[in-house]
């Protein structure tokens, strides 16, 4: 995909990342924009400029392949890593060896997008299916809470109109596919978190996001300081339920 407005998605390839605890300098990581990661990309209309509804270019649609040049700052990426993304931002282009900056600060559609990789991730399999989640994560990010793929701030369309849809072609399929994603994303209660949001931004190119494994508090070894913390305040507490067991009971207000 060519265009969009601040935002990509980067499912990670052989090597997962570990982020490293936020610094006083934001960390950066130089990227090379390796093409298709399900091939061919899927062709669809898209609207470059949000909220108009009227400028729509047709554009490649569906997951890139990353290759890591340089960590920058960071020990997040190691150089040679293959990184799978999703592009996100229709207003730039997405361009080669990008630095980009590992932001630490959530946006309005991190918790949507990260209940989309949940529940979807594990869905792409192929073009058709690799064009739907890009199509819903550009809907999510630049569209509107009502998550319509034919209206609002973002849209898309067929680049053949109704000849697409009576051929059953990929364009089509993706549409349907992305729009059906969307439609039942809060349906089902709580979905079982997978999925961590990353957010690299750059002035020049495509802003990207993407996901690193999900990993409990309860699951992250506490360093020796933290764990001397959390033992003052388990004494406290103990000490302070014996001072309340000897004292009146009280009713409550």
């Amino acid at each position: 995909m060519k265009y969009f407005s601040k935002t990509l998605t980067l499912t990670l390839g052989a090597v997962a990342l570990s982020f490293a605890a936020t610094s006083a300098s934001a960390d950066t990581v130089q990227l090379r924009y390796d093409g298709a990661n399900h091939k061919p990309f899927v062709s669809e209309k898209i609207d470059v400029k949000p909220g108009a509804g009227t400028n729509f270019k047709t554009t490649d649609v569906g997951q890139f392949k990353m290759t890591v040049q340089k960590g920058g700052d960071s020990t997040t990426f190691t150089q040679g890593q293959s990184i799978l993304a999703w592009c996100v931002e229709v207003t730039q282009s997405v361009k080669s060896s990008t630095l980009y900056t590992i932001e630490t600060a959530t946006q309005s559609w991190t918790s949507a997008l990260t209940r989309l990789f949940d529940k979807y991730l594990d869905k792409i399999t192929n073009s058709v299916t690799s064009a739907a989640m890009q199509l819903a994560i550009w809907e999510i990010v630049g569209g509107d809470t009502k998550l319509n793929l034919g209206a609002g701030n973002f849209q898309a369309q067929t680049p053949n109109g109704g000849w697409d849809a009576w051929t059953n072609s990929n364009s089509y399929k993706a549409i349907n596919q992305a729009q059906a994603w969307l439609n039942d994303l809060y349906n089902g209660g709580e979905v079982e978190r997978k999925w961590e949001v990353v957010h690299l931004t750059s002035a020049g190119a495509q802003d990207l996001v993407g996901v690193t494994p999900y990993i409990a508090i309860s699951e992250v070894p506490l360093p020796g300081a933290a764990l001397m913390f959390l033992s003052a305040l388990g004494v406290g507490g103990l000490a302070r339920r014996k001072r309340a067991a000897a004292q009146p009971a009280k009713a409550l207000a």
